[in-house]
């Protein structure tokens, strides 16, 4: 995740960079400080920069943070907005933003905290994919990342997740197909399972979190293989480039 964070005062900044070091999930964010909102407008106009969340304070030398986050989100339409105001100031011209969290200076220490893991699960839900699951009449959205396996059984599917199971006679490939979901591998005539809830990946078996073990057949050994390496990998890029 990366954060970009502009004041005027450059000892404000880092206040709230250590801050933000505080939180759970921004630890190993990339964090770009600003003292100058041109700046920050060029590195994101010009595609040098963007960024998940960003900070800004509305009171700014020459720039007011309004303005400065509707260049911002022009080019970086995705990024959730903490708009920092000083005491009691009323700010008419921000019904303009989306995306976006008024919070008072004065609060800052009370609620930066619960303003960023709520923006950070706001980009989660954004990333999400989910299966469409029909089952008799019902009709469910179950997130991708809750899943362990998909089980072929005769005409049916179960879905298996981190809590419950679920009986469909939609087939794996047109419940992963219609999802859009990359992360399910087969690794055996019927079963298919979710990459990121692999513990350990072995020559005729797969162990699933939540103690779940899985056949590996012959035929898809080396492809499975093949894309659990590929998963490892990018997911490491992720964590070396945040």
């Amino acid at each position: 995740m990366r954060i970009g964070i502009c004041d005027r005062n450059q000892n404000y900044v880092q206040w709230i960079t250590g801050l933000v070091r505080q939180i759970d999930c921004a630890k190993n964010s990339t964090i770009v400080p600003y003292c100058k909102p041109g700046w920050l407008i060029d590195d994101v106009c010009s595609g040098a920069e963007a960024f998940d969340i960003l900070i800004i304070s509305q009171t700014q030398e020459d720039l007011s943070g309004v303005s400065v986050i509707l260049q911002v989100c022009a080019f970086n339409p995705q990024c959730r907005i903490i708009l920092l105001t000083e005491d009691n100031m009323v700010i008419p011209e921000a019904y303009q933003l989306s995306h976006g969290v008024l919070l008072p200076k004065e609060h800052v220490p009370l609620h930066l905290i619960t303003v960023v893991n709520r923006l950070y699960a706001s980009l989660q839900r954004q990333h999400e994919r989910y299966i469409r699951l029909v089952t008799g009449r019902e009709r469910r959205m179950i997130p991708c990342s809750q899943i362990l396996y998909l089980e072929k059984v005769l005409r049916k599917t179960v879905v298996t997740t981190k809590t419950k199971t679920y009986e469909t006679y939609q087939s794996p490939k047109e419940l992963l197909e219609r999802s859009g979901c990359t992360t399910f591998s087969q690794c055996h005539r019927s079963f298919y399972v979710n990459l990121p809830n692999v513990k350990m990946l072995c020559p005729t078996h797969i162990e699933l979190i939540e103690s779940y073990v899985i056949p590996v057949g012959n035929t898809f050994a080396e492809a499975v293989r093949g894309a659990y390496d590929n998963y490892c990998s990018n997911r490491m890029g992720e964590t070396a480039h945040p």
